[in-house]
């Protein structure tokens, strides 16, 4: 009898800690006092029918299917796009990848903001976006996102995609949050992503730090393996080789390069994470701050 009881309550805690899936036709016909029309249904191959210029990014974050609906009611129509994602960690980094011009915040869901044109709010494992349409304005569109947020399950612990990074010296509002070569491109260089061999890459965090009243840029890449981890390494060093290189030491195993600035860069490898420092300042600083970072940002 006490076993009942035991799984009976696990069963109730990890219904807390994972909602129910709830679909994207049953979150828009669940919203009351609009008229629901659901105008097409597409799987990630099809994304780009929505958002051609990001659908190569939104991919490599997880997207799995969107919807898109029309809703009419009292205040007008308006166009919602839904766009569901793996994990709400991917659905985070499209949002945070992704911009509205003109767009300021607004407290709804785990992230929203809203322009003259749209509002987009994130929740869970989903970004919906909305526009108005004949009739309707943003106040209208912003009491919609109300609405519907409502009906989507979020995580019991809101997920913070720069979760890896040291907090130290870090430069506020420099994070980056990439999950493969698409989306490493919109902070970096193509060149970049193809010496980290970031196809092969899970995920990744970037930041600029300030040493010594210089800027530098620290990189963190996951693989999905420690043999990818120093294959990654190695190409690195090879799109440097016509730069003098600084072998790992004995107690700490890092590369040094130095470029013709005469700033240097650091790189190491940790099981399945590689770490990158780049435009370290000459005279030692940098150096000793990678050596920080290396011994777990203690």
């Amino acid at each position: 009898m006490k076993k009942i009881i035991v799984l009976f309550l696990l069963l109730i805690v990890w219904g807390c800690l994972f909602p129910a899936a709830v679909s994207m036709r049953n979150v828009v016909n669940s919203v009351n006092n609009y008229t629901v029309t659901v105008l097409h249904e597409y799987n990630a191959t099809r994304i780009g029918d929505i958002i051609p210029d990001m659908a190569s990014i939104f991919i490599e974050f997880g997207c799995d299917s969107s919807l898109v609906a029309e809703f009419k009611g009292e205040s007008g129509t308006f166009n919602v796009e839904m766009v569901s994602f793996a994990k709400s960690r991917g659905a985070m980094g499209a949002y945070l990848n992704s911009e509205i011009p003109g767009s300021e915040p607004v407290n709804i869901g785990y992230k929203c903001r809203k322009s003259d044109k749209a509002v987009e709010f994130l929740k869970g494992k989903y970004l919906v976006l909305i526009r108005p349409s004949s009739g309707s304005n943003i106040s209208g569109a912003l009491e919609l996102a109300k609405r519907l947020e409502k009906l989507i399950p979020g995580d019991a612990i809101k997920p913070d995609v720069y979760e890896a990074l040291p907090k130290t010296q870090m430069v506020k509002g420099s994070e980056f949050y990439f999950a493969g070569p698409k989306s490493f491109g919109l902070g970096f260089s193509p060149e970049l992503a193809d010496a980290l061999r970031l196809g092969g890459a899970v995920e990744g965090d970037a930041a600029e730090y300030n040493v010594d009243g210089n800027t530098v840029v620290f990189i963190m890449v996951k693989y999905v393996a420690r043999s990818q981890t120093l294959s990654a390494v190695n190409s690195y060093l090879n799109s440097r080789k016509d730069r003098p290189v600084i072998m790992p030491g004995e107690s700490l195993q890092y590369y040094t390069i130095v470029e013709p600035d005469r700033s240097e860069n650091y790189i190491a490898e940790n099981g399945d994470w590689l770490y990158l420092l780049m435009s370290g300042p000459a005279g030692g600083k940098a150096q000793q701050f990678f050596e920080y970072l290396l011994r777990g940002g203690r």
